[in-house]
């Protein structure tokens, strides 16, 4: 392929920019036609004298072109703007949170953010500019800038190189199209795709590009600004108010491709809840419904507080969307919520047990606990645990009507979960039953039965 003139300026001003970037790279135009620290032994040496006859790469004031000296990803940033020659861009809001309007690198990080690589946190996304810019993030602006399809190459050709499982996953597209142009290669079987790029390495890189007349502009998960937007794409927008006393929360609804339901997630001392890790008050599982209200007394599953929300206190809210292969959490409202909350009478609450062993059984009997905001009771055995409880030891029984306060246990009962090997045998246990209600979990004293053959 022949180089046009438009695209040999392209690379020149590349080029250029691997000297510029550099603090006092081309002082007073400064360009010596030898350098003080690359001799003629030094593997980059020709290279080196070839892109400074050319007045491509320039060298520093003192005389020397400091080879080993690395290419940040802020400095990346600006080669490639500058290199695509593209209009800066300076939004008003910033797309990554290490990144300011008055720093220096903000113009050239907004407009060249679809070239560049960028890192999503639970906290959000950052571009880490005075991190080393990379092989990865290298091929990633290479590939994107000769405007090459990545989605139809060979990814045979990283079977080559050893270390290509270190490639960020969703980047090894772009190294295969970046080594299958001939662009960028490897070094003993490995492709280094976390390696830096020296001044040396970079001045080499633009030799070959033009001895050879090939066109080139020269991740905590790794993510390219396509898949950032995607994904804003499928995260729900969270708006919290008070209404009538109490949190009404709405969100907007999220594409349907791939999603199981909504987690409403709180937590107290966590600034940026999502579901698991911070448990939920609500699972929606219809796309459709995307509004809840909750006050003081609900229950919560999870979380870092008592698993019931309390009035006057102020909490962290989120939405995550659950999704076949993702979770993906709203912005987050701190909301304190409306009213009081007085601990219910947990004597109420609390079912009292007793058991009669029978020639095939054990009858279980307990004392009817309050129904107001009764859930359900727990049949919970456990060989080894003296105070066994739900959800910690699993259970036996699940059974939601309030009236229905006695249960016969038989050996060869399944089993849910549990420190035994999911049927009941004719051994001893340790016996309770807990009654779950919206605001908490309350569990009977223990007793002590050993369960008859049937």
């Amino acid at each position: 392929m022949r180089i046009s003139r438009k695209v040999f300026v392209l690379i020149l001003s590349l080029a250029m920019m691997v000297s510029a970037v550099s603090v006092s790279a081309n002082v007073g135009g400064y360009n010596p036609t030898g350098f003080k620290d690359v001799g003629q032994s030094h593997w980059a040496h020709e290279k080196i004298q070839l892109m400074s006859d050319y007045k491509i790469i320039n060298g520093y004031a003192d005389g020397t072109f400091k080879p080993e000296k690395l290419v940040l990803r802020a400095e990346f940033a600006k080669m490639m703007v500058l290199t695509l020659n593209l209009e800066l861009h300076k939004p008003s809001s910033a797309t990554f949170i290490d990144v300011k309007r008055q720093d220096w690198e903000y113009p050239y990080v907004e407009t060249g953010k679809y070239y560049l690589t960028g890192f999503k946190t639970s906290g959000g996304m950052f571009f880490r500019p005075s991190r080393v810019a990379v092989r990865e993030d290298m091929a990633v602006g290479i590939v994107r800038g000769l405007g090459i399809n990545p989605d139809t190459t060979d990814m045979s050709v990283l079977d080559q190189y050893s270390d290509k499982d270190s490639i960020s996953p969703n980047l090894r597209k772009f190294v295969a199209a970046a080594i299958n142009e001939g662009i960028m290669i490897g070094y003993d079987k490995k492709f280094s795709p976390k390696g830096g790029l020296s001044r040396a390495e970079a001045a080499t890189l633009l030799a070959r590009l033009i001895e050879e007349e090939k066109v080139v502009f020269d991740e905590e998960e790794k993510v390219t600004f396509e898949e950032v937007e995607n994904a804003a794409a499928k995260t729900p927008t969270l708006d919290a108010k008070i209404v009538d006393g109490k949190l009404s929360l709405s969100w907007t609804q999220v594409p349907g491709d791939g999603f199981k339901y909504y987690k409403v997630v709180m937590s107290k001392g966590d600034s940026s809840p999502s579901y698991p890790s911070n448990g939920y008050q609500a699972a929606i599982s219809n796309i459709e419904t995307t509004s809840r209200v909750v006050g003081s007394g609900n229950s919560y599953n999870g979380g870092d507080f008592g698993g019931v929300l309390k009035g006057g206190e102020t909490y962290y809210v989120a939405i995550t969307a659950v999704y076949e292969d993702e979770k993906l959490t709203s912005n987050v409202e701190v909301v304190t919520l409306p009213g009081t909350y007085e601990a219910p009478d947990t004597g109420e609450m609390t079912p009292t047990l007793s058991v009669s062993v029978e020639s095939n059984g054990v009858q279980l009997n307990w004392t009817k606990v309050s129904s107001n905001g009764f859930k359900y009771y727990k049949v919970v055995l456990s060989k080894y645990n003296a105070t066994p409880s739900y959800p910690g030891d699993g259970y036996l029984a699940y059974i939601s009507d309030v009236n229905n306060n006695s249960y016969f246990v038989q050996e060869y009962a399944s089993y849910n979960s549990g420190d035994f090997g999911g049927k009941v045998k004719a051994e001893k246990y340790y016996m309770t039953i807990t009654a779950v209600y919206n605001s908490g979990k309350y569990t009977s004293i223990t007793k002590v039965v050993t369960v008859p053959s049937k």
